[in-house]
């Protein structure tokens, strides 16, 4: 027994009055239906422990990212040497065309 387009538009407004309630920014656009006419919520995304503890310590200490950044241009944003770049390339020996083992 499928619900009717009135009942179905009732129930998305229902739905979406109690996310907003609740809040979520999510709208009831949001909300599908399958052929019968049921509808379905759409899932919470999934967020690992780990990242809810980095956004948290992030959170609680907003000079880090500053401290991160300095961190990484220490490390990995440095400035290249065409030089030694086209000696590393060219000290490559071509791989066999075919390995036995």
């Amino acid at each position: 027994m499928g619900l009717t387009s009135v009942a179905v538009k009732k129930i998305r407004e229902c739905i979406e009055r109690s996310v907003i309630n609740k809040g979520h920014l999510q709208s009831a656009a949001n909300l599908s239906t399958n052929k019968v006419g049921r509808v379905f919520m759409p899932k919470k995304p999934y967020e690992s422990d780990t990242t809810e503890f980095i956004k948290s310590i992030f959170k609680k200490n907003p000079e880090l990212r500053e401290k991160q950044l300095a961190a990484r241009s220490t490390w990995w944003d440095r400035p290249q040497d065409e030089e030694s770049l086209k000696d590393l390339a060219g000290s490559n020996v071509n791989k066999k065309p075919y390995e036995y083992y």
